[in-house]
């Protein structure tokens, strides 16, 4: 004779990785941008294997430059000369479907994305005249004078990058 036993419900609790993301850090289908915008790609996760991934990774044309992590989680496109060629459309590719974490986690989508540069603008300033300069393609196009800082508040030098400005005439 056989006999039924009764047995106990067993529940089962099954984590797995929260999904591996990329972002460009310039946006989809943009036109007309600074020549001195960066590219970086924003992994919200560090990748395994990071160096093998560049070669998963494609812009076209291809800038002079090279892709340089940031950090553990962040690749940048570090230019030649720091500024994109003016009037020029890219298409970044970077086929990482499957690619994994460190956590096992994984990238479900590729990232393709294309962004244009517009005229190469910039504006130049020297210190020593006092003057700041407006420079399109290359060709001063106006001159301003400054009043730079003081001993006590001198004026920060660098390069810097303008990503959102207001035309004034």
């Amino acid at each position: 004779a056989q006999k039924d036993f009764p047995i106990a419900p067993v529940t089962f609790k099954i984590r797995t990785p929260d999904a591996l993301t990329l972002e460009a850090s310039i946006a989809d289908k943009q036109q007309s941008l600074g020549v001195g915008i960066p590219l970086a790609l924003n992994f919200s996760k560090a990748p395994a294997n990071p160096e093998a991934l560049l070669d998963k990774i494609t812009l076209d044309p291809i800038p002079p430059g090279k892709w340089k992590w940031t950090n553990s989680k962040t690749l940048r496109y570090v230019l030649e000369d720091g500024v994109w060629p003016a009037m020029t459309t890219y298409t970044l590719t970077a086929e990482l479907k499957d690619w994994k974490a460190v956590d096992g986690s994984w990238i479900e989508e590729p990232l393709n994305t294309t962004f244009s540069f517009g005229p190469d603008h910039r504006f130049e300033v020297d210190l020593s005249r006092q003057r700041a300069m407006a420079i399109e393609n290359g060709k001063v196009v106006r001159e301003f004078k400054i009043s730079s800082g003081k001993g006590a508040t001198p004026t920060v030098t660098g390069t810097f990058y303008i990503y959102i400005g207001r035309a004034h005439v």
